[in-house]
């Protein structure tokens, strides 16, 4: 084990646990790796109860941000939701790949469809993500980040902040740094995400979520290029996230590789030691285009890759505010995904501590 100049790290590989097979189950990866750490790790929960505790808390921030809606009055957004859900999901299924058909964030109903369908889940990808790239190596980031003053993140087409959610969550349950120390940003293509994200904010505990500043942007645009401002922001980015945002990049690519710009840029203005979280859906090939994308920017060390169906947890009960807008409409939250998972970083120059 080795660390960098200027205090960044070098990951354990030799006890790394990849996975490169489709047909691992959630509890026997974790079984795997809970067995593979037993010696180290007797200060802190089982890593699948972890899990099944943080997907509670998914669901209750999701809980509390419609019954804060309901509580304002506005009960009948609940009854709007339905024809949302269909169109929604009828995208989803069916033409996600096409550029030509996509939904409409900037109706506030669509978005708060989308917050109760997928928010939840999609905190739950990053969590786990993390937990499998990462718990190999807790202690060391801890003796590296805790010289940090700040910890700075950055999601590209981060919506409504579900990365955020989990990542904070992930962070403050395996005490890896102050998450009052937090600096969040979120390029998107609609800023009326922030509106959402004030909304979940506001219906949850004061100082529970960093503040999380919105960077309106196209992801898939071909000029022109970052703006001094989200230039900075990407340049002092300690970790990138880019979760569920390359299916759409990669839809607009086949048509002209030159939707992929604004992507190769934000590779290239990475500083040396950032890291690059990468979570999609897993279809064909799209993985590895988004490796070959981050390589040519200089992103070229594979720490972590994972594929398999990644399932919310049966041991989570929905809160009361969740089951009645299921037995209102018919729907529930979303509660599993075929994923790919990668963690990349930049390398350094400056060699070995």
């Amino acid at each position: 084990m080795a660390f960098y100049h200027d205090h960044h790290y070098e990951f354990d590989h030799h006890n790394h646990h990849y996975n490169h097979h489709y047909n691992q189950s959630d509890e026997e990866f974790h079984h795997d790796l809970f067995l593979k750490r037993r010696h180290t790790m007797h200060w802190m929960q089982h890593p699948w109860m972890q899990l099944v505790d943080a997907a509670a808390y998914f669901d209750r921030v999701v809980a509390n941000f419609f019954a804060s809606i309901v509580a304002q009055g506005h009960g009948k957004v609940v009854d709007r939701l339905l024809p949302c859900f269909d169109a929604i999901s009828t995208i989803y299924r069916q033409q996600l790949h096409d550029t030509d058909i996509r939904s409409d964030w900037g109706d506030g109903h669509n978005r708060c469809a989308y917050t109760y369908r997928f928010f939840a889940l999609h905190c739950h990808l990053v969590y786990r993500g993390l937990q499998m790239a990462l718990l190999p190596n807790l202690q060391l980031l801890r003796e590296t980040w805790r010289n940090y003053f700040s910890l700075r993140v950055c999601c590209i087409g981060g919506g409504p902040g579900s990365d955020i959610v989990g990542l904070t969550r992930f962070i403050r349950d395996n005490d890896l740094f102050p998450t009052w120390g937090l600096e969040c940003s979120v390029f998107d293509l609609h800023p009326e995400w922030e509106n959402t994200w004030m909304g979940i904010s506001k219906a949850n505990p004061p100082g529970e979520f960093p503040v999380l500043s919105y960077l309106p942007g196209d992801i898939t645009r071909t000029y022109p290029p970052l703006s001094p401002r989200g230039r900075l922001t990407i340049q002092s980015a300690d970790i990138i996230t880019a979760v569920k945002v390359f299916s759409s990049v990669v839809a607009f690519m086949k048509k002209d590789a030159l939707h992929g710009n604004l992507l190769r840029e934000i590779f290239q203005e990475m500083k040396p030691g950032a890291l690059l979280f990468y979570i999609d859906n897993f279809y064909k090939n799209d993985h590895r285009a988004f490796q070959a994308m981050a390589y040519g920017g200089g992103v070229t060390e594979h720490l972590f890759e994972w594929h398999g169906e990644m399932n919310y947890p049966a041991e989570v009960t929905h809160s009361e505010t969740i089951n009645r807008i299921i037995q209102g409409t018919g729907f529930k939250p979303l509660e599993r995904c075929s994923v790919s998972v990668m963690l990349l970083r930049k390398p350094l120059t400056g060699g070995y501590m």
